[in-house]
């Protein structure tokens, strides 16, 4: 008899400073390797404090920033995102899936064009929440 595995689904959170030019978002161990779920962000207006005690960029930055995401194993990367597409709240409650991709981190990068936006957000930072398929640990029959 056939037998269907049970993925586990997990989150975690990525913060990235705000600067100028394409911001490395470097290597993340929890998520080598892992299928990406989605990917959701967040502004200072939804979030007031990141889980590490810093402050995220405002909505205004937000809205001129980009993510473009490394397929890993591939040279064919998902490009300019604008990451208001990753706000839920922004998007009646919805975010694009991204596929069971997985994601080479080291090569993907955020970026926003707008120097003023960066200049007004010094000190701020991404916050990217992003859902994970783990391994699977049980089985159903």
């Amino acid at each position: 008899m056939a037998q269907d595995f049970i993925p586990v689904y997990k989150q975690t959170t990525v913060e990235v400073p705000i600067g100028t030019g394409q911001l490395s978002i470097g290597d993340i161990a929890t998520l080598r390797g892992k299928k990406i779920v989605y990917i959701e962000t967040f502004h200072d207006s939804d979030v007031t404090i990141t889980p590490l005690g810093r402050t995220p960029v405002t909505d205004a930055a937000l809205k001129a920033s980009f993510l473009t995401l490394a397929k890993a194993g591939t040279d064919r990367p998902i490009e300019n995102r604008p990451l208001t597409s990753l706000i839920k709240a922004d998007n009646s409650g919805v975010i694009q899936p991204l596929d069971y991709i997985v994601v080479d981190w080291v090569n993907s990068f955020l970026q926003c064009p707008d120097t003023a936006a960066v200049s007004a957000n010094a000190g701020n930072y991404y916050l990217l929440v992003v859902q994970y398929e783990d391994d699977i640990i049980g089985r159903k029959c």
